[in-house]
């Protein structure tokens, strides 16, 4: 029950606080002053002050080359008008203050007896600029003020909190709808008074919201038919310390109330490329008109009329017109609002208020089509303020009478009809009229607002059943209802019951109502009951406008795979986290806007003329929070900013090169990632042209399968002779041997001495008879040494050799007398299987779909912008392996050739090449293949091992075998085969590789790479580089 009390009493509270201090300013923008002198700002003062505007808040952005007359003369007039002055400081339009630029202005003026003050100081204000808060204990320190910046963009609370708590109060710039379904509420008003708890707050009134300045990327409207009336209505509950009306000369945005001061005022449409000039000739001065009723209403409680009058406002074109609409949305993204179509956020209809002494019936005229509607609001007493509406689509002149008992009181008589498009565009800002009636004795309500209790109050969505019954009692909490009428008080009769609670599932914001409503037996049980439940509290308050918190990219708003691949990464991040404009993205999913990690901010703001206002704002978001894509987001002053020999020039992505060589001819005249772009697309085309041709000449190894088979087969004995030669066999040392002399008999060996397995131990010739045993005690180094040498373990047995000795002369009757016996020996293997190569080569065109893959991948991370490395050490990385197939499929051509007529002088040149063709496509193998590539690598050792040097085949297995060296390592990280991904920095540590490959490396390559690499290299170093 303590805090019903609490509420009420806060309510009461409101009323009745800071009555004297109260004071309404306008915005007044100085940048649109460029052509007045002393006398044009005393004449807006006289209009002002006839409102009872107190003050003009003067926004200055820095730099304006009018700033200093203007202000002077602003301040001489209102010294001679007695009227008051204070700044507003522009940090958005033109950049942020210097401090030492607010100092030099503040020590100026703040002292002067036109500026306007706040217990004994200059009351100073803002337009944004909370990252510059902290300047302000300096600026305070130096030149006391009373500060009440706008930092709307950070929120009530955060926006208190700034520099701790430097700002003396807050001014609140949300004067607007957030939401299609609903008129302005007051919940953003009351986070502020909850945070500021006894700190002032100056509450933001506005007439209307609609842009459309493409340069300024500005294009949007907010919903405001009923706004202006409303939120005058608003402020008596609210009750700031100030009021601060949006705006008096803001034309840009369709909220000026001020009188339009000739071209030189609308400089703002021009300089923001306005598609039309949508204020000229439209005056909104008639929303003046009540202000000196409303204004003192808000002051001191009552009013007086003296005069009754109608004014109307309304739009020139229906819905059905089919103008165009110039893109422009209901809401906006860059305040985190979900976008909908304009159609959203107006109605089609005449608007009207009149202020009356007494009641009287409205009758509104389209087109010769008569209206009667009820009033939406009319005071408890009858004198006040009174609003309605017609919702229709009718064409034609517009006119408004208000008529009391049969009567004409005033007529409103609309200049412009509702029908032509202007220009074949909706124009979104109305035209206003106003008519006056006769004047009458003066009428005031009879009961001030101070004393008066809330008699009739409403909310948003489900708060709006509750709101509405206990309004009319007087409890009408700020938080959470906004009070509509005011009289006395009532249900004072009504004996009430105990308190209610709120139902199952309902949080603690629904305290306060259901106690007061169920206390007078109204319990609605979706909302409350009677008995306590445990306490639900919220982390989110169920008034915070909803926000987009999921969506993806808008496929109409570019052209290319390549944006669309962009356009998603923006998107995706933009609206999780609020930001979703519609011409760019689609929100998919709303609620509490989630804002980003802060330590992920980085600030940058990209400032690229993308043609969809959109992608530009949302660019700008995302890009200060580390996901900037450049195709999209960046700009040309980014690139190129030094050692180019060309300013920068757009990629054209359609442009086809047939060759490297001809991309290299191009690639100083372009970016490195349009280069690179257009380089990993020529590879690709040469990569699918090879596959071409592997299919042609695949069938070549058939014919060459029997030569290399017997080959392969024949190199094998030679070889394990050679690791196991009697002086110097490498291979010797994994066996034990043993030695006997007196003849050959394998079951001599217990009798036999053990020796070195080298050596003269060994020796053995004519006139000998001698036994030896090898017996393998080191299995793994002796098929390790096998391995080295060229030949698979697995075509190795072991077995006896005999040997007779040669004959030392002709005619020597002894020359065969002698015989060794080797038990346990390594000789080949009967029938050992040879991989045949096509096997091989054709797994590995398995897996070259993987760099098929890997090049396409690329091509759009480059194309769109998100690859976050160098794109120019990308497409030299992905070269190697591409050419190494190349290679392969040249020697396959070759072997299809030689294989058809082999003979003793071609069988080694035939060899070649096949060992040629496996090693470069063994790279890109992996482990596709197994213990396949393993025996085509064998093979190739073997080769090696028995073979002259100097040919391509032999040289290259140097590299290929190495896994350390640059083509293998970047083969298999191209393909992944060993986890290491296209990462960055793995692409950057292959391509220092790839560059630190020494001649000759680079000529035991094969002849594709070094035809091509060349222009790869070219190509990597003309495209123009990056600062």
């Amino acid at each position: 029950m303590m805090r019903i009390i609490t509420l009420i009493l806060y309510s009461i509270t409101l009323l009745a606080c800071n009555g004297e201090a109260k004071a309404v300013f306008a915005h007044f923008m100085v940048g649109n002053t460029a052509s007045y002198n002393q006398a044009l700002w005393e004449t807006e003062m006289e209009l002002a002050k006839a409102s009872r505007i107190d003050a003009f808040a003067l926004n200055i952005a820095r730099g304006e080359k009018m700033n200093a007359d203007q202000i002077k003369n602003a301040f001489a007039a209102a010294r001679v008008k007695s009227f008051k002055l204070l700044f507003s400081f522009d940090y958005a339009g033109r950049g942020p203050w210097p401090a030492g630029e607010v100092l030099d202005l503040l020590r100026q003026y703040a002292g002067d007896s036109a500026h306007f003050m706040h217990n004994g100081l200059p009351l100073v204000s803002t337009f944004e600029g909370p990252d510059q808060a902290n300047d302000w204990i300096s600026i305070k320190a130096q030149v006391p003020c009373f500060f009440v910046p706008d930092w709307s963009s950070k929120g009530a609370e955060p926006a208190s909190k700034l520099a701790n708590g430097v700002a003396d109060g807050l001014f609140n710039w949300a004067a607007w709808p957030n939401h299609p379904n609903w008129s302005k509420d007051t919940y953003i008003d009351a986070s502020y008074r909850r945070a500021l708890g006894n700190k002032p707050y100056m509450m933001p009134v506005s007439p209307w919201f609609y842009t459309n300045l493409p340069k300024y990327d500005k294009n949007w409207l907010w919903r405001g038919e009923t706004l202006w009336f409303d939120r005058w209505a608003q402020a008596l509950h609210v009750q700031p310390e100030w009021i601060q009306i949006i705006s008096w000369n803001d034309y840009g945005e369709s909220h000026y109330i001020g009188p339009i001061r000739g071209d030189a005022s609308l400089v703002a449409l021009d300089d923001g490329k306005a598609p039309f000039n949508y204020v000229k000739g439209i005056e909104h001065g008639a929303w003046r008109a009540f202000l000196p009723y409303a204004i003192s209403l808000y002051k001191t409680g009552t009013g007086t009329i003296t005069q009754e009058g109608v004014m109307m406002w309304y739009r020139q074109q229906s819905v059905a017109s089919g103008c165009n609409d110039g893109g422009t949305t209901a809401y906006t993204a860059t305040h985190m609002q979900p976008e909908g179509k304009w159609t959203e956020g107006l109605k089609d209809g005449v608007f009207f208020a009149a202020q009356l002494g007494s009641n009287a019936t409205a009758e509104v005229t389209i087109g010769g089509q008569t209206f009667k509607p009820s009033w939406r609001f009319e005071p408890h007493s009858g004198v006040g303020i009174y609003t309605g509406f017609v919702h229709t689509s009718a064409l034609g002149a517009v006119r408004v009478d208000i008529r009391r008992n049969g009567g004409l009181v005033a007529s409103a008589t609309g200049a412009k009809p509702i029908g032509e498009c202007q220009q074949g565009y909706y124009n979104f800002n109305p035209v206003i009229y106003l008519g006056w009636g006769a004047s009458i004795a003066a009428r005031s309500p009879p009961i001030n607002i101070k004393d008066a209790a809330c008699i009739e109050g409403t909310g948003i969505g489900e708060f709006e059943d509750l709101c509405k019954y206990t309004c009319k009692y007087n409890y009408c909490p700020v938080e959470a209802c906004m009070c509509l009428k005011y009289g006395p008080l009532q249900g004072g009769n009504i004996v009430r019951g105990p308190p209610g609670y709120p139902a199952a599932n309902r949080d603690t914001n629904y305290d306060g109502l259901c106690a007061v409503a169920c206390s007078y037996e109204y319990c609605p049980p979706k909302y409350c009951g009677k008995v306590k439940l445990d306490p639900i509290v919220s982390s989110v308050s169920p008034f915070t406008p909803k926000s987009c918190t999921s969506g993806r990219a808008n496929p109409a708003a570019v052209s290319s795979e390549h944006a669309l691949r962009a356009l998603e990464q923006i998107c995706s991040f933009g609206c999780k986290h609020g930001y979703c404009p519609i011409d760019a993205c689609v929100c998919d999913k709303t609620g509490a806007l989630v804002l980003p990690k802060p330590d992920t901010f980085t600030g940058d703001k990209p400032d690229f003329g993308w043609e969809v206002i959109g992608i530009r704002l949302l660019c700008r978001y995302t890009c200060g929070w580390g996901v900037c894509p450049q195709l999209l987001c960046r700009s040309e002053d980014s690139f190129c900013a030094g050692g180019c020999a060309m300013s920068y020039r757009p990629c054209y992505y359609q442009t086809e090169y047939a060759s490297l060589e001809a991309l290299a001819g191009q690639a100083s005249n372009m970016e490195p990632d349009c280069a690179s772009y257009h380089g990993l697309n020529v590879l690709a085309n040469m990569l699918e042209g090879w596959e071409t041709e592997y299919e042609g000449v695949k069938s070549g190894y058939d014919d060459a399968w029997p030569t290399y088979e017997q080959y392969i087969r024949d190199a094998v004995e030679p070889a394990i002779s050679k690791i196991m030669t009697e002086k110097d066999g490498v291979a010797t040392k994994f066996f034990k041997c043993w030695r006997f002399d007196d003849g050959v008999n394998e079951n001599q060996k217990h009798r036999a001495r053990e020796i070195s397995c080298t050596g003269d131990d060994r020796f053995w010739g004519p006139q000998l008879f001698r036994s030896f045993w090898f017996d393998l005690i080191d299995v793994a180094g002796f098929n390790a040494t096998l391995e080295e040498a060229g030949v698979d373990p697995e075509w190795v047995t072991f077995d006896t050799v005999s040997t007779t000795p040669p004959c030392l002369s002709p005619g020597d009757q002894f020359c065969n007398r002698g015989f060794r016996a080797e038990y346990g020996y390594p000789v080949p293997r009967e029938n050992l299987v040879v991989p045949n190569p096509k096997d091989l080569v054709g797994k590995a065109f398995e897996g070259v779909n993987s760099l098929h893959e890997a090049l396409s991948s690329s091509s759009l991370d480059v194309g769109a912008d998100i690859w976050h490395g160098s794109p120019t050490e990308l497409f030299d990385v992905l070269a190697v392996p591409v050419l190494m197939v190349g290679d392969a499929i040249e020697s396959m051509k070759e072997i299809k050739d030689i294989a058809k007529k082999v003979n003793d002088a071609k069988k080694k040149d035939l060899i070649m090449l096949i060992i040629e063709s496996i090693l470069m496509v063994l790279p890109l193998v992996g482990v596709i293949v197994g213990q396949a590539g393993r025996a085509g690598l064998m093979a190739a050792r073997l080769v090696h091992v028995i073979e002259a040097g100097g040919s391509t085949a032999l040289t290259l297995k140097d590299v290929i075998e190495n896994p350390d060296s640059a083509p293998v390592a970047i083969a298999m990280m191209v393909l992944d085969v060993a986890g290491a991904g296209r990462s960055p920095d793995n692409v950057n540590q292959m391509s220092q590789m790839k560059s630190l490959m020494d001649a000759p490396t680079v000529n035991n390559m094969g002849k594709q790479f070094k035809l091509y690499n060349p222009h790869v290299n070219n190509i990597v170093s003309g495209a123009c580089k990056k600062s």
